[in-house]
């Protein structure tokens, strides 16, 4: 059993704000916020070049019984059962840093599952993401992919002209063995002072099977071997 979970959701533009609100009523402490783009199967607004839809991706780290609450409230709040509300999904989450409210990540009971490759999922403020693929390629990665964001958490937001103005942040994605992550994720923790309050968040996730990336390739360099 997992004690942490992440919530991932998405719906379309302008509601992940209100969902967020809905999340922090049930219990979370915060989130992250990405715009993304859907697409429509419906052959008339193909036509009409109307079939991309904005999207919102909502992402939020809780404890178990947390995000189990708010994954109900979401559902319930959003009609999430009806078609076109939105989708919901929760995974579990192994380990995170960088969030004392959050507590820690734990696999309770049963036996311990290996898995060969994990990913590594890290939320800094806008700019700082040079620095952490610095820190990860200098433990041993070979590369990541850096999504922009903007956060959504408990403390008071700045505003102008009564218009909230939410901070902006990048999120680093880096997909690797499970052999090489623990060095990658304890770098860039010291390295960026992720346990410092306001300096970001590192979690990691099993994952279960991977396509295009092969268990034998070079994706972690060993540390004799860098410069």
């Amino acid at each position: 059993m997992y004690t942490m979970q992440k919530l991932l959701l998405i719906v379309n533009a302008g509601e992940a704000s209100k969902a967020f609100q809905i999340a922090k009523e049930a219990g979370v402490i915060g989130g992250t916020i990405l715009l993304g783009q859907g697409t429509s199967s419906n052959k008339w607004l193909k036509i009409l070049g109307l079939d991309d839809i904005r999207k919102e991706i909502l992402i939020i780290l809780a404890p178990s019984d947390v995000a189990q609450h708010t994954a109900q409230e979401l559902v319930q709040k959003l009609q999430l059962e009806k078609p076109n509300r939105g989708i919901l999904a929760l995974q579990n989450v192994a380990r995170c840093y960088g969030s004392r409210g959050l507590g820690t990540c734990e696999v309770l009971g049963g036996e311990k599952v290996e898995h060969e490759f994990v990913l590594i999922t890290v939320i800094v403020d806008r700019g700082r993401s040079h620095d952490v693929m610095e820190t990860a390629t200098l433990a041993g990665a070979r590369g990541g992919t850096i999504v922009h964001g903007r956060g959504s958490g408990t403390k008071k937001t700045a505003t102008v002209f009564n218009v909230p103005i939410m901070p902006e942040k990048d999120i680093i994605l880096l997909l690797m063995t499970a052999d090489g992550a623990d060095a990658i994720v304890e770098a860039i923790q010291k390295d960026l002072s992720i346990d410092e309050p306001g300096q970001g968040i590192i979690f990691t996730q099993p994952v279960e099977q991977v396509f295009g990336m092969s268990a034998t390739a070079s994706d972690h360099i060993p540390p004799e071997e860098r410069r």
